[in-house]
């Protein structure tokens, strides 16, 4: 989700690099299950600041430790942008990733990053996080971000909020519906596709926008609604690119980038004295890839706010 914050992307094959090996700070969790496969890839992408390998039907990102913690990445301690190319093979023999049979880094002591447990929240903390967080994300971010509410609204481009208009508001039908354990209709399904490789970027800001309110939903502790609205995904992936499949396909188990997740956190468990330090850091993310995430997680928290929010008044 997170790679379009990568300014430069490499085609060219390159030599193997015969330097140091570099150290492996941390390796997000599913990244883990992919090093202990003993398995060989091939470089798909490469960037400034990472690469993606694929393993089979598997990605990583190997990059450098700026990038931040995320379930598919792999941060080393220090980064050069000139090592790996497109098309390089890429092996894992024990603890080293060896890329055109040069040791390119070592994961023997990295530690596993995994999100930390979402904390309990209820209706009054949902609420009180919802209403600070608007406040902040319309103040400082809607004029560059997908914003949800009465309007959509961005600078950055109305013919994008026009084709994403009917997909978020068929994103909240489907929480909604998935809330009352109803199936959603044909025309709901059909809208949320629509958002599927919406938008320019190796992570189009319509995978984003799901990506976001997946992983809010299964920190409300919601995973039969997240896996209502990933049934109407799912068949419909190759709209979008590998990388970005990868990135909602872990989305789709509960897990996003470590910001993305402090975010969702601090505003369900009414943290409103975080909220402006984890705001700006997921707004850091990419261009717009981080902003239009939350916006997808504030479209499925504000539909649950709402519905416990009836529910609490009916007698």
């Amino acid at each position: 989700m997170w790679s379009d914050m990568l300014e430069k992307r490499r085609h060219d094959r390159l030599p193997p690099s015969h330097g140091i090996a570099r150290h492996v700070t941390e390796v997000g969790l599913l990244a883990r299950s992919v090093l202990q496969s003993g398995s060989d890839g091939v470089v798909m992408a490469a960037f400034q600041r990472c690469f993606y390998a694929a393993f089979g039907d598997h990605l990583i990102c190997v990059g450098s430790h700026t990038l931040g913690s995320g379930p598919l990445h792999v941060l080393c301690d220090r980064w050069q942008d000139d090592l790996v190319g497109v098309g390089q093979p890429i092996a894992i023999e024990g603890t080293a990733l060896r890329v055109d049979g040069a040791v390119l880094a070592d994961f023997e002591i990295a530690p596993t990053w995994r999100p930390d447990p979402a904390p309990r929240w209820s209706l009054a903390s949902l609420t009180a996080g919802l209403q600070a967080t608007d406040a902040i994300w319309r103040m400082t971010f809607g004029g560059e971000a997908l914003v949800p509410g009465e309007e959509l609204v961005s600078g950055r481009s109305s013919h994008l909020i026009a084709a994403a208009r009917p997909g978020v508001d068929a994103l909240a039908r489907i929480v909604g519906d998935g809330l009352r354990d109803s199936r959603p209709d044909a025309t709901a399904g059909a809208d949320v596709i629509g958002l599927i490789g919406l938008g320019p970027g190796l992570t189009p800001s319509g995978d984003d926008v799901l990506l976001g309110a997946l992983v809010a939903l299964g920190a409300l502790e919601l995973p039969q609604v997240r896996d209502t609205l990933w049934r109407q995904c799912q068949p419909s992936l190759d709209r979008t690119n590998a990388i970005s499949r990868a990135h909602l396909e872990a989305a789709a188990g509960g897990y996003g980038a470590a910001v993305l997740h402090a975010a969702i956190h601090a505003t369900i468990a009414g943290r409103v004295a975080e909220l402006d330090r984890v705001l700006a850091a997921v707004s850091e993310v990419g261009e717009t890839s981080g902003r239009d995430a939350f916006t997808g997680a504030l479209v499925a928290l504000r539909t649950v706010r709402r519905h416990v929010a009836a529910a609490a008044r009916t007698p």
